[in-house]
């Protein structure tokens, strides 16, 4: 099956990273972004509180779903597998099946989250959950570019900051500097050039489509259903990203570091993402489709652009009982503020691309190297 292409997205950055380490002592927590990894963010909120080594470390001291105080133990590791739930479905087989810029996605399920002990986990907002999926979907094979989103008739909003960080510019470039509100607009847009049904209803906006668009409420009523082209849940992004791995990037684990904002290359995350310990990454996203796919045959979904999702960010993660089609209603308003970010970012550090990394970011944000991908039901 053959689909149209394109997409906008999302959002500012986020202040706090949370992270759990199992074999050696956590650092504080860093309180801002450095302007020379990602852009600064006035408005970023807490994505998760990081666990010490002086934390408390018992169940009934930590949040639901939340993890206890590193366990500097010899055998952490080996504990740690130890500890990942085993799902009580069979994810389906893993193959390419890429047409026309799409990629087939077959239902199935998955264990979402992270293992306790994956260094640079967040230490409340990655519990592991396992997630069923009941629809075939299509996701584009790269993030939207900016020759698909103006040809569309849009100005492209991608672009340098002053500080030097910031998009690519050509037409094989991930688009960036989209809002939020902007990338739900765009799939509709989308949809309706394809007399398909659209996915959204946004209201109260103003300002024009890649020229700051905002809105004051987003609605969408059974997404999964919604034959229309839209953003991916978060639980869909997750089952793709992972294309049926359960390690911290799809090619494998991260390397650990002394701090986790450090930028040092990892061989792993190398060979798949742009991140900024790669040697030859620079500060700047890159056209999309040069590094190694994963299984399903999607690129730049393990560090490029930031990509959103439809969900409201939830900092306690997802629970613990399995999940079927979750948070298939969108509704999104001043009420609930933020949404996550997924995929990580060309400049910023390997923990931000971990399969099961989630960023907190404002709805009203913008900035440079917030790109997007699509989705579509397939069934």
């Amino acid at each position: 099956m053959k689909l149209p292409r394109a997409t906008g997205v999302l959002i500012a950055l986020l202040a706090v990273l949370g992270v759990a380490r199992c074999s050696a002592r956590s650092e504080d927590a860093p309180t801002t972004y450095d302007a020379a990894i990602a852009p600064p963010s006035s408005d970023a909120g807490l994505v998760d509180a990081r666990v010490t080594a002086d934390a408390p470390s018992s169940d009934s001291a930590r949040p639901e779903g939340g993890q206890p105080a590193d366990a500097a133990t010899p055998d952490a590791e080996a504990d740690c597998a130890a500890l990942a739930p085993a799902p009580s479905c069979v994810h389906p087989a893993v193959t390419a099946q890429c047409d026309g810029g799409w990629c087939f996605i077959p239902k199935g399920c998955f264990i979402m989250g992270s293992p306790p002990c994956e260094w640079g986990r967040g230490a409340y907002s990655e519990n592991e959950n396992q997630t069923t999926l009941t629809h075939d979907f299509w996701m584009k094979q790269t993030e939207v570019t900016q020759a698909e989103w103006t040809a569309l008739g849009l100005p492209n909003p991608s672009g340098l900051s002053d500080a030097g960080y910031g998009d690519c510019v050509g037409a094989s470039c991930p688009v960036g500097g989209v809002g939020w509100f902007e990338a739900l607009a765009f799939a509709n847009k989308l949809s309706e050039g394809a007399s398909l049904p659209k996915c959204y209803t946004l209201e109260g906006c103003s300002g024009a489509l890649g020229q700051g668009m905002t809105c004051n409420s987003a609605k969408g009523t059974s997404l999964y259903e919604c034959n229309g082209y839209r953003i991916p849940t978060e639980a869909e992004w997750e089952y793709a990203a992972r294309a049926g791995t359960r390690t911290a990037f799809y090619g494998g684990d991260i390397l650990p570091l002394p701090n986790v904002t450090d930028c040092a290359p990892d061989p792993v995350l190398g060979a798949i993402g742009w991140f900024c310990g790669e040697p030859s990454g620079g500060r700047v996203t890159h056209a999309v489709g040069q590094k190694t796919p994963n299984g399903w045959g999607l690129f730049d979904i393990t560090g490029n652009a930031f990509e959103p999702v439809s969900d409201a960010f939830e900092g306690l993660g997802y629970g613990t009982a399995p999940r079927t089609d979750p948070l298939a209603n969108l509704l999104i308003a001043d009420a609930s503020p933020t949404t996550p970010v997924r995929g990580g970012l060309a400049w910023a550090w390997s923990t931000l691309a971990r399969s099961a990394n989630r960023h907190q970011v404002s709805i009203y944000g913008k900035g440079p190297g917030l790109g997007l991908r699509l989705v579509r039901r397939a069934d």
